[in-house]
């Protein structure tokens, strides 16, 4: 039995605790309730029962049973027993309570409002003529049934109640059988039937000897004793009832351990004046064996100076053989609950409470309201609301069976994970479901299980997770099932042996396609093994296909199946990943994918333009209100060519396939050009949610195509445009969509951007965007006089130049003055960068309510903007007018107006969506010759060219010091701090020229004041810039310092030096100032980010010189395990070597580095060097050792650490990432939380440890541990030093520990000089320790042979103590 248990399936388990508890609590003869389970349900009841309400007890007895038994033996008495339970249960409601309380007795409780006497006089006349039987063939033995009713109100005890019913059925049996009575507060009423025949009392003694029961009297002394036995009794224990001995002791009859617990029951009952039951073992009359009793006691009336109980015995044996068979199979199943993720949950479908049992199967959790309470108490996380609540009315509505994927938080303390909740239903013996019973299971498991080398950093898009059906791995080499999960359930031990093409034939067994798919989709590859490895051959890298499956449930479903295949590096076998995710569009998409065969990209396999145009239309058209547009564009990726390389192909397939899965199925995907996707989103989601999913999927995108591309070479960046008015067209959002996708072509990284309801900028549009119709020149009368509004315009145009102080404030107040007259959203000047190839924007007004563009446009190339090439062919004006939709102004405007300079274009005026003198060029033209002479006149007035000029206008150092002093945090919640300097400007100026570095400093400038603003930017020497941005986090921070590095970089790689900083809380600007210089001071000009000049050094040939003739080298210190001197790991340490072979101590330039920003080459030499030694060490066959690097705070505030990481990480591909760990010094809390967070999250994605160095010895270390997740930390050496003798001490060590276990952190000890620090340390339950005990820091040659060589180090205590 019990290796059938374990055996057998998983999700057959809760079916069998669900029937294993139902028989607990069900009579086996007759199916009713058994008598525990009916009193304890009677009191739950008179428990709940109103004041109004009333309460009814019936107990019956069946008259002449025991003749039955007599005459035709123990089979017929219970059939006789099941066909009475059979018509009783026929005789009243579902609601009501029915059971059998043992024999031929049976109990019926009823409550409600409209319980009467009345009412209970049919009832109880109804079973006396109900229950009538003949039994023999003849008829010979007639049973009736006599019945005892008592009616009570809500305050009524069971005891009190039970007992009232039984003395109304004494009353009826004593005035002859086949009779009822109801007792009513004091009195009693009864009714014989009208075919009553009343039957003679039995003689006791016959009764005595013929019935089931044992019967005994017990007397009630100080050491309670039997003093008569039945005859029945006798037969019982298997006596002779001539011989049997009385008087004798109880203890003689009842088991040892059964015994005072059955005393103490009996004279609690003497004591509350009530009947007692108890089960207890039995002695037989041979005392060989234990048989267990069912023992009913009552104190009667006997002349005897002690207490004199009649006691009824029956044999239980059978029924506590199986009650034990229950509980071995109930403890089984914990057990095998308790090995798996899994968790049962229940609901009561009558009652609508969910109930989740602990891990291990323990006692369910507290009944919560299903499904409406579990979304309000916070189970269910709201972006999950919305598709638990459709769940939970497919799970009420009598839906057989179903499972769906949720963002759920099972425990209060717990976060919330996504997990999968399957189910099935169990029904009573009518049919109707009365509960719904399942388990479940964190989804992120099944994912990284399914998926291990295919998704390694363990990126999850939610919008996958919600829709993912089932997950697949395969070995396409050995043709096997590694893996499969459907629909909650695991099924890979269902397929271990079988062949993967078999699986895949059945699987595809029912499928039918989707007509939508008009043979574009990859359907008969994806359920063919034969096929992948063929596609897979062909160079195609993904599968996909869409078609509909008949899930668990019996519902129809349309499914996206992807499958990726890759080649394992390891073994070379070719793997396939697959996932099924349900597609739930809405109807009117539905239908149209039905009906229409849309047109497909032949590369990517999605809908084309078209069809996702006519798609949109069809859900405007149907009155679906709102929904979302967005436009995604691949960066870096080589497409557009007329033959486009493979490589390029593999990955376009690759980003679709993708996406589609990252996406989910609640989107339609089709492609817009060969690098741009366009995706339709139907519900009204939030913006937050938008971006998210957008985000999630392009980290997942950057994982599942990065095969065959150099790293960060892909960027993805997107447009989205959100339809609020019905009366908005799609052409409309996809050019808002287009637009901004356009204008973030240069962000650093990943990007999702938003557009503004009704806001676009057609002239930015790529060709063919619908500019065509709308363009035409400059109109007839530009060059008439003006009119005498114009001349006051004009007047005040120049009275605003000659009232300016600086070139900025002059433009500005001309545009000011425009933008009003015309009633612009936007004036501003774009000028062309040298070369002319790049724009910038050093001018913008903007009208009221509109946010300015110049971050955006400055620095994209003049190619992005048709209309200024258009302008600057022509070297005329152009003009665009665009419709607007139903409801909105007449037309949309933009003019462009080219500055010339001797026929040359030097930059543009431009005026967006002017509602006044839109048609009317005059008054600009007489304009712009005064305009382009502004800066010829103000640098006549300064003496100096015109960039220098500007330079020389802005805030100095005088400015920066009277402004840095209020910067700080009484002021704002946050602050960021950019250093910019040139330090080679000299030497630029006199290799390049004056123009080329004034040029440089400009351009510098300008993308400063561009990203960050001018109104906190200094120039604080002659080429150093400093910036602040006030009350913004840190990720805004980061981004714009990334994106300035990406404009400085693209043009000027190797001349400019950059510091960020940034805090919170406690701060001033002056420490975030040389915060930043200090990381400035790490850069080195002349060498791209992310690679220093000692990484760039031949890999044998390692740039190790720090100053004097000192060289730095690597030694090793070993890690060790406490309890068994086993070696754990190294920790690679810097030492100094001096030109006569000295060793020199760290301290003596490690701080002047610091200073310098050298430490960061320092820092990065060692972790090459150490992973060199490793890698070197593994190819030798002594194993991998993990390593420790200490990062110093300069080296952490580098922006491009992460990448130089994974530069150096590079070189050897053949150790694992777990072989790195990176130590946090103990001034990291400079660096600020939030950024260490950031980081160290980062170094996780990379598969990198992370440890806190120097753990205890700062209060500023607790707080970094309390916020940040390392994956162990080091204890300070000064806690270790002092553990002998400091008590005080030896507990906070050993509270660390205990805290670093809890939260499953590894905790080191460093500085172990002793034995009896060992001991100590050993006690507090530290398990890795390191320090001169074991060894000092070693060259990397001894390190080996000391460890690392097939003899074994020498125990701990017989090392010298090196300290």
């Amino acid at each position: 039995m019990e290796e059938k248990t374990a055996a057998a399936p998983r999700e057959e388990l809760p079916l069998r605790l669900e029937e294993l508890l139902r028989r607990a609590s069900r009579d086996a003869l007759s199916g009713l309730l058994n008598r525990d389970t009916m009193e304890r349900e009677i009191r739950r009841r008179l428990a709940a029962l109103l004041p109004e309400e009333a309460c009814a007890l019936f107990i019956l007895d069946l008259d002449n049973f025991k003749q039955v038994n007599d005459t035709f033996g123990h089979q017929a008495g219970d059939q006789a027993i099941r066909e009475s339970a059979r018509m009783l249960s026929g005789l009243f409601r579902a609601s009501d309570i029915i059971g059998r309380l043992g024999g031929d007795e049976f109990a019926v409780f009823l409550t409600g409002a409209r319980i009467t006497e009345e009412l209970l006089h049919r009832k109880a006349a109804q079973i006396c003529d109900t229950l009538q039987l003949s039994v023999g063939e003849n008829g010979t033995v007639s049973l009736t049934a006599s019945v005892g009713v008592c009616l009570a109100d809500a305050n009524q005890t069971f005891e009190g109640l039970y007992q009232s019913a039984d003395l109304a059925l004494y009353r009826a049996k004593k005035s002859g059988k086949h009779r009822y009575c109801l007792k009513v507060h004091d009195r009693f009423e009864g009714e014989a039937p009208a075919d009553c025949h009343p039957i003679s009392a039995i003689p006791l003694n016959r009764l005595l000897e013929t019935m089931a029961s044992g019967v005994a009297l017990l007397e009630m002394g100080p050491q309670p004793r039997v003093v008569y036995v039945s005859p029945s009794f006798c037969r019982l224990i298997g006596a002779d009832p001539g011989a049997y001995p009385v008087p004798q002791p109880l203890t003689a009859l009842v088991h040892p351990d059964d015994f005072c617990a059955l005393e103490q029951a009996l004279r609690e009952g003497l004591r509350s004046c009530r009947p007692v039951e108890y089960t207890h073992r039995l002695a037989t009359a041979d005392v060989r064996r234990w048989l267990w009793c069912h023992t009913r006691a009552e104190r009667i009336p006997y002349d005897s100076p002690r207490p004199m109980l009649l006691v009824t015995g029956s044999d239980v044996s059978a029924y506590k053989e199986k009650e034990q068979r229950l509980t071995e199979s109930n403890r089984r199943l914990r057990t095998a609950f308790d090995q798996v993720a899994q968790q049962m949950w229940e609901v009561d479908l009558a009652a609508r409470t969910f109930s989740l049992y602990a891990p291990g199967g323990g006692e369910p959790s507290a009944g919560t309201a299903f499904p409406d309470g579990m979304v309000e108490t916070g189970w269910v996380h709201p972006r999950s609301a919305r598709a638990f609540c459709a769940f939970a009315r497919a799970l009420c509505g009598g839906q057989a069976q179903g499972y769906g994927n949720f963002l759920l938080r099972l425990h209060p303390a717990d976060r919330y994970r996504w997990t999968v909740l399957s189910y099935r239903l169990l029904c009573d013996e009518a049919g109707r479901a009365v509960r719904a019973v399942g388990v479940a299971e964190p989804l992120d498991q099944t994912f990284r299980r399914c998926h291990p080398g295919a998704n390694p950093k363990g990126v999850m898009p939610s919008a996958m997770l919600a829709d993912l059906v089932a997950e697949m791995r395969l070995n396409l080499t050995r043709d096997t099932v590694e893996e499969l999960w459907v629909e909650g359930q695991d099924q890979t031990a269902a397929w271990a042996g079988v062949p993967a093409r078999a699986m895949l034939r059945q699987q595809r067994a029912g499928l039918r396609r989707d007509d939508s798919a008009n043979g574009a989709d990859d359907f008969s590859a994806c359920f063919s093994t034969a096929q992948m490895r063929a596609q897979f051959g062909a160079g195609r890298r993904w599968l996909a296909a869409v078609y509909q499956r008949v899930d668990a449930g019996g519902n129809i479903r349309r499914v996206r199946h992807l499958v990726r295949m890759t080649q394992d590096p390891q073994t070379g076998a070719l793997l396939a990943f697959g996932c099924l995710l349900h597609l739930h569009l809405p109807a009117v998409w539905e239908r149209r994918l039905c009906t229409e065969s849309g047109a497909f990209d032949p590369i990517t396999r999605l809908y084309d333009r078209g069809f996702i145009a006519r798609a949109a239309g069809a859900f405007a058209g149907a009155g679906a209100g709102a929904y979302a547009v967005a436009v995604v564009q691949a960066l870096g990726l080589a497409a557009g060519q007329e033959e486009d390389p493979a490589p390029a192909r593999r990955t376009r397939q690759g980003i679709a396939a993708a996406f589609a899965a990252a996406l989910g199925g609640g989107c339609l995907l089709g492609q817009y050009a060969p690098d741009q996707l366009v995706v339709l989103f139907p519900l009204p989601l939030p913006q937050e949610e938008l971006q998210r999913r957008l985000e999630e999927a392009f980290a997942f995108l950057r994982i599942a195509v990065q095969e065959g591309l150099p790293p960060h070479t892909l960027r993805f960046v997107a447009g989205v445009a959100v339809r609020q008015a019905d009366a908005e067209p799609y052409e409309e959002m996809l050019n808002r969509a287009l637009c901004l996708c356009g204008l973030c072509w240069n962000a650093p990284g990943d990007m999702v951007a938003f557009t503004r309801e009704g806001e676009t900028l057609p002239w930015a549009l790529p060709e063919g965007a619908g500019q065509e119709a709308g363009l035409r020149e400059q109109p007839a009368g530009a060059d008439r006089p003006l009119t005498e509004e114009e001349k006051d315009v004009a007047l005040r145009c120049m009275a605003a130049m000659l009232a300016a102080e600086t070139l900025e404030s002059s433009v500005q107040g001309v545009l000011q003055q425009l933008g009003v007259y015309c009633g612009a959203d936007r004036v501003y000047i774009v000028s062309l960068a040298p070369g002319g190839r790049v724009i910038t924007m050093p001018y913008e007004w903007t009208g009221p309510g509109k946010t300015g563009i110049r971050q955006a446009v400055s620095g994209l190339p003049r190619g992005r903007f048709p209309l200024l090439e258009r302008c600057m062919a022509q070297r005329k004006p152009v003009f665009l007018s665009r419709s607007q939709p139903p409801g909105g102004e007449s037309a949309w405007r933009f003019a462009v107006y080219p500055l010339l300079q001797k026929e040359r274009v030097e930059g543009f005026l431009c005026m967006e969506n002017a509602r006044r003198h839109a048609d009317d060029a005059a008054l600009v033209n007489a304009l712009l010759p005064l305009l382009q002479r502004e800066p010829e006149r103000f640098s006549r007035s300064g003496g100096m060219a015109g960039d220098v000029g500007r330079l020389m206008g802005m805030p100095d150092l005088r400015a920066y010091l009277a402004t840095v002093a209020g910067l700080d945090a009484a002021r704002y919640t946050s602050l960021g701090a950019v250093c910019l300097d040139i330090p080679g400007i000299a030497a630029i100026n006199g290799s390049h020229g004056f123009a080329y570095g004034s040029q440089l400093l400009w351009y510098a400038c300008q993308a400063m004041a561009d990203v960050f603003g001018p109104d906190l930017l200094f120039r604080t020497w002659e080429a150093e810039f400093v910036a602040f941005l006030p009350n913004t986090t840190q990720p805004v921070f980061a981004g714009r310092c990334e994106r300035l590095r990406s404009i400085l970089r693209r043009r000027y790689p190797r001349d400019l030096r950059l510091g960020f900083a940034w805090a919170e809380g406690d701060f001033t600007g002056r420490s975030l100032v040389d915060a930043a210089r200090r990381s400035m001071a790490a850069e080195r000009v002349g060498v791209p980010p992310g690679l220093p000049d000692l990484l760039l050094a031949p890999p044998g040939e390692p740039r190790a010189a720090l100053e004097n003739g000192v060289r730095a080298v690597v030694y090793f210190q070993p890690k060790v395990a406490l309890f068994t001197g086993r070696l754990a790991g190294a920790e690679a340490l810097v030492r100094g070597v001096g030109p006569d072979g000295r060793l020199i101590p760290p301290d003596s330039f490690l701080p002047e580095l610091e200073e310098t920003g050298g430490i960061r080459e320092l820092d990065l030499y060692v972790l090459d060097r150490a992973l060199a030694q490793v890698d070197r060490w593994r190819a030798e066959g002594l194993g991998v050792v993990p390593v420790a690097v200490n990062l110093s705070r300069v080296t952490l505030r580098s922006p491009s650490l992460p990448a130089s990481i994974l530069a150096i990480q590079s070189r050897y591909p053949a150790l694992p990432p777990s072989a790195l760990e990176l130590e946090i010094t103990e001034q990291a809390d400079a660096v600020g939380t939030e950024t260490l967070h950031s980081l160290v999250a980062q170094f996780h994605s990379f598969g990198l440890r992370v440890s806190l160095d120097d753990f205890g010895a700062r209060y500023a270390n607790l707080s970094l541990f309390a916020s940040v997740p390392f994956d162990a930390v080091k204890l300070d050496r000064s806690l270790v030093a002092d553990l002998a003798g400091n008590p005080v001490n030896r507990q906070l060590v050993h509270d660390i520990f205990q805290l670093c276990r809890m939260r499953g952190i590894d905790c080191l000890a460093e500085g172990v000089e002793t034995p009896e620090q060992v001991r100590l340390l050993q006690d507090a339950g530290c398990t890795w320790a390191q320090g001169f005990y074991y060894d000092p820091p070693l060259p990397a040659d001894r390190f080996a042979q000391r460890y690392l060589q097939p003899a074994p180090p020498a125990a701990p205590t017989q090392r010298r103590n090196h300290g």
